[in-house]
C-alpha cells in the first residue's frame, strides 16, 4: 500500500532540496564550522561599519591569543606600480584592501598546486608569500593577489562576533578566494545563506 498521498510530492520534493542544501560541505551555519585557516568569514548584512561592510575575510592564522585574515573582495583600482613599492614583480597587480590593521603592510596569496619556495599554505592551493620573497616566477602560478592592510582580533573577539551572528562561516577555497569577480562575492556567499534561512 503506498502510503504517501499524491498533495505531498511537492512537500517531498523541497524536503529533499533542503537535506541537499543544509548536506553540503560549503555552506555552514557557525554551529557547523568553527573558526580556522581557509574559512571564510561572511559579513552579516547588518554590519554598517564601513571597513567590514559586505566583507568576506580569509582567516590566515586563529588561535586562543589571535586571528587574523584578509577581505579578499575589496579590489581596488590601485595597482602596486602607481605606489612606488619597490615590487617590480608585482607592479601590475591590482592592490586588494585586506583591512584596516597596518595599512602599508602588503601580503600576498598565491594559487598554485605547489608551495612556492618559503610560502606558508593556507589551504591547498592557497598560499601566503611574503612580497618580498623572490617572485620572478610569478607568472608560473595560477593566480596572485596583492593586499595591503590585514583584519584582525583580540582573544575572544572573534567568537563573541560570531556567537552575535556578525559572520557566517564558509569552507573557503581557490575559487572564492581568486574570483574573478571578487566584488561580488559577497552578494553570491550571502544569497546562498538566505537560501538556507528560508
Amino acid at each position: 500500500m503506498n502510503c504517501v498521498s499524491r498533495s505531498s510530492g511537492p512537500a517531498l520534493v523541497l524536503m529533499g532540496l533542503f537535506v541537499l542544501l543544509c548536506s553540503s560541505p560549503c555552506f555552514a551555519g557557525p554551529k557547523q564550522l568553527a573558526p580556522r585557516p581557509g574559512i571564510l568569514l561572511v559579513a552579516d548584512k547588518t554590519i554598517a561599519d564601513p571597513r567590514f561592510h559586505q566583507a568576506v575575510i580569509l582567516l590566515l592564522s586563529h588561535d586562543m591569543q589571535h586571528s587574523a585574515g584578509l577581505i579578499i573582495n575589496k579590489p581596488t583600482d590601485i595597482k602596486a606600480g602607481m605606489l612606488g613599492l619597490d615590487l617590480p614583480a608585482l607592479s601590475q597587480l591590482p592592490i586588494y584592501y585586506g583591512g584596516p590593521v597596518a595599512p602599508n603592510r602588503a601580503h600576498l596569496l598565491i594559487h598554485s598546486d605547489k608551495p612556492p619556495e618559503g610560502s606558508t599554505t593556507i589551504i591547498p592551493g592557497i598560499h601566503s608569500l611574503g612580497p618580498r620573497a623572490d617572485t620572478a616566477d610569478l607568472h608560473a602560478y595560477r593566480g596572485a593577489h596583492l593586499f595591503l592592510g590585514y583584519s584582525a582580533w583580540a582573544p575572544g573577539q572573534l567568537a563573541s562576533e560570531i556567537a552575535r551572528g556578525d559572520w557566517h562561516l564558509v569552507s573557503g577555497d581557490a575559487e572564492a578566494v581568486f574570483s574573478e569577480d571578487a566584488a561580488g562575492l559577497w552578494s553570491r556567499l550571502y544569497a546562498a545563506f538566505e537560501a538556507l534561512w528560508i
